[in-house]
């Protein structure tokens, strides 16, 4: 009997922009399917979630449902398949192992397609698989740990700077502000297109809804090159940015200090 498969993608807000998209994992994730002979019974996705923080696993995310789900004995014998095991999790390997087993426990094997590597529910492994989930979970880990400290100590320096009177940079400038005589200006419309996003999200709207609404009302796309409109309409990543990032409430505070 063919065993049926269930196909994970997720990505975080700042690995899509690295090539992390949906649309290649769910992709590859087909083409394994296709080349070790299992029967695709659905995709599930989650956008902007970070496995490092443990939000892919919090309660509404597809996830979550999903282990819901394994624990009531719903995905007995199926085989659930990610691109390698950070996309399940990047707590560390306690938490990555304790959610391989879990699944195993309840009759789910898991498949990670980067490596060929088969995490069995029957028991059929050795010691290495034990070693493997270990040794991998605990280097994506230390590698979203040392990132969260490099940009940790980043807003740290940028937050000090304001308060000493410097000028600050972002890096690469941000679509919503201007240069003006050499100094970083907020575009005024740009800025109230922004607050209506926060309004919106305040109010309870989701990304992909903030994003209907924008394009429904047929509002030009953000483009650093002349202002001109970038093609296929707002997405999600452009407006998950915005919200999340800490660039518009630092350049509101620099406004503040400086004003």
């Amino acid at each position: 009997m063919t065993q049926k498969a269930i196909i994970y993608a997720r990505f975080s807000s700042t690995e899509q922009s690295k090539g992390y998209s949906l649309e290649r994992q769910i992709k590859n994730g087909r083409a394994y399917a296709e080349r070790t002979g299992l029967q695709v019974e659905s995709e599930i996705t989650d956008e902007g979630k970070s496995a490092f923080h443990g939000s892919n696993r919090a309660e509404g995310t597809a996830l979550h449902t999903f282990e819901m789900e394994a624990l009531s004995g719903k995905h007995q014998g199926k085989m659930l398949c990610v691109e390698n095991i950070d996309r399940l999790s990047r707590q560390g390997a306690k938490a990555a192992a304790r959610l391989v087993w879990a699944l195993n426990e309840q009759g789910v094997d898991v498949a990670t397609w980067h490596d060929d590597y088969v995490y069995r529910a029957d028991g059929s492994g050795d010691m290495m698989e034990l070693f493997s989930v270990i040794i991998k979970a605990q280097m994506a880990y230390e590698e979203s740990l040392k990132k969260s400290q490099r940009s940790r100590d980043n807003w740290t320096k940028k937050y000090a700077d304001i308060e000493s009177g410097k000028d600050i940079t972002f890096g690469g400038k941000p679509t919503w502000i201007d240069i003006v005589d050499g100094k970083h200006v907020l575009n005024r419309y740009r800025g109230s297109v922004i607050n209506d996003m926060f309004d919106w999200y305040i109010d309870g709207l989701g990304y992909m809804a903030i994003v209907q609404k924008l394009n429904d009302r047929q509002e030009p796309v953000w483009h650093d090159k002349n202002y001109k409109d970038a093609k296929g309409g707002w997405q999600f990543s452009h407006v998950h940015r915005i919200i999340n990032g800490r660039a518009v409430t630092l350049f509101g505070s620099a406004e503040r200090h400086l004003s």
